[in-house]
C-alpha cells in the first residue's frame, strides 16, 4: 500500500508515515540484499526544451519514474519506482556515489 492509500483508509496513521517509510525500506532491503539485479542505464543528451524528460515519463509511465532534480539530496523521497531519471545532472552526483547508495529497487 501506498502511503497516500493508508492515509486514506486510517486518517490518524498520517503522523506515522515516517516510520512506515522507514519499515517499508528495511524490508525491502532484507528481501533483495543479495540478489543480483540486471541494471540498464541509458544517456538521453540535448539541447534544453527538446523533450528529453518528457520521453522518458511518457515512455515509463510517470508514476514509475523517480526524477532526480535536488543533488544535495538525491534520494530523499525516492519510493521503489522502477525507474531513475537525473535531469540535468552534469556530473554533479558521482557514479559512485549512485552505486554504492542503498536504494533498493524492487522487481
Amino acid at each position: 500500500m501506498s502511503n497516500a492509500q493508508i492515509m486514506a483508509q486510517c486518517p490518524d496513521y498520517a503522523n506515522q508515515i515516517l516510520k512506515m517509510d522507514r519499515i517499508r525500506q528495511d524490508i525491502l532491503e532484507e528481501r533483495y540484499r543479495n540478489d543480483f539485479r540486471q541494471l540498464s542505464v541509458t544517456y538521453i543528451f540535448g539541447p534544453t526544451g527538446t523533450g528529453k524528460t518528457r520521453h522518458v515519463m511518457e515512455e515509463n509511465s510517470y508514476g514509475n519514474v523517480f526524477r532526480v532534480t535536488d543533488y544535495d539530496h538525491p534520494f530523499e523521497r525516492y519510493n521503489s519506482e522502477f525507474q531513475i531519471c537525473f535531469e540535468e545532472s552534469r556530473s554533479s552526483l558521482m557514479i559512485g556515489d549512485i552505486v554504492s547508495s542503498s536504494i533498493m529497487v524492487s522487481p
